[in-house]
């Protein structure tokens, strides 16, 4: 099969081939490298798709351009400067921005407001469920959205970095017809984190002095 006479498509696909390559020899892209600007040049079967999309002529110079220079890598991670930058919702100032990463379109605390917003409207709509129709872990994920719109640390400890949601009343003693709105009510939920949680559940901490941490970490609190 390989010994036989090339076909007149196989002939017609390289002299496209051979046109293309010899219309990018005659203007060829050149190296990005302001102290280079060299034509890139195909290399030994390289293909012409490869060569147009390099941006150096070799890699030494790619190395030279973003390691030794470093003016291509500062105009990559950099962008234009911006004035009168202000966020979308309050028209707060939020500086120059000329960083990537620091082009938020929010403020802080337009952020935080949006943030809860949306997880309200995620507890709104797993609430008007019923218990039949959830899974335990979505009955957890309701009480965790829940808890963190109430409380922002351990009811008994203080604890801040995570908290959990801990039901005063069961999940197990609602009926099946309860609504998940009912079942992770706020005042059926506590704050805790899991060292806390796992000594209510177990016993060994009543609700009466969780309530007694919680004022006294209040009273604490500036």
């Amino acid at each position: 099969m390989g010994d036989g006479p090339a076909s007149p498509q196989s002939l017609g696909g390289k002299a496209k081939a051979n046109k293309i390559r010899s219309i990018y020899l005659a203007n060829p892209n050149i190296c990005a490298r302001m102290s280079c600007r060299q034509p890139i040049l195909p290399k030994e079967r390289e293909r012409l798709t490869d060569v147009k999309i390099r941006r150096f002529c070799s890699i030494r110079c790619s190395a030279l351009a973003h390691h030794d220079d470093g003016s291509l890598l500062k105009e990559r991670r950099m962008l234009p400067p911006q004035q009168d930058r202000t966020c979308n919702k309050c028209s707060a100032p939020l500086g120059l921005g000329t960083n990537r990463r620091n082009r938020a379109k929010t403020c802080a605390g337009c952020l935080k407001s949006s943030i809860q917003e949306k997880l309200l409207n995620t507890a709104t709509a797993a609430g008007n469920r019923k218990k039949r129709e959830c899974k335990p872990g979505v009955i957890g994920y309701h009480a965790r959205r829940i808890i963190r719109l109430v409380r922002s640390s351990c009811e008994n400890c203080g604890y801040k970095l995570f908290f959990e949601a801990a039901h005063i009343r069961p999940v197990r003693d609602f009926p099946p017809d309860a609504l998940v709105s009912e079942i992770n009510d706020p005042l059926n939920l506590v704050g805790l984190c899991p060292n806390c949680h796992w000594a209510f559940d177990h016993g060994f901490l009543t609700l009466k002095q969780i309530r007694e941490s919680h004022f006294v970490l209040t009273m604490q609190s500036p």
